[in-house]
């Protein structure tokens, strides 16, 4: 029997806590980024421009803050749609590490990184 890469069938809590994840990250990053990127529209609204350091400072961090939560978010709903079927992203091991992550043993260390995420917005 050939060594099998993918587990032939993942259990519901790898897919219900990727998901679970997924969506709270998405739903966090707009509560939180939103009033944030508000601040930079009213201060250009009220004055005209911004100024370059305070551009650079804090505009830009919250756009980066932004992208790589989108990213994480891209990659827990691959790692969902991985997990529902596994010939997707068959050869994709970050995938399969990042699924593996997700499972109840682990409940902690999610709320952990969730609440250090959304501190460091």
């Amino acid at each position: 029997m050939p060594h099998q890469t993918t587990p032939a069938k993942v259990s519901t809590d790898i897919t219900v806590i990727t998901i679970v994840t997924a969506i709270g990250a998405a739903i966090g990053a707009f509560a939180i980024l939103r009033p944030k990127l508000a601040i930079s529209a009213a201060i250009k609204r009220e004055t005209g421009s911004v100024e370059p350091a305070f551009r650079f400072l804090y505009v830009f961090p919250q756009y980066l803050n932004a992208i790589l939560i989108a990213l994480l978010f891209l990659a827990l709903i691959a790692t969902f749609v991985h997990s529902i079927d596994a010939n997707i992203f068959a050869q994709n091991r970050f995938l399969i590490r990042l699924g593996g992550f997700f499972v109840r043993d682990n409940i902690l260390w999610i709320l952990f990184l969730g609440a250090l995420i959304g501190a460091s917005c």
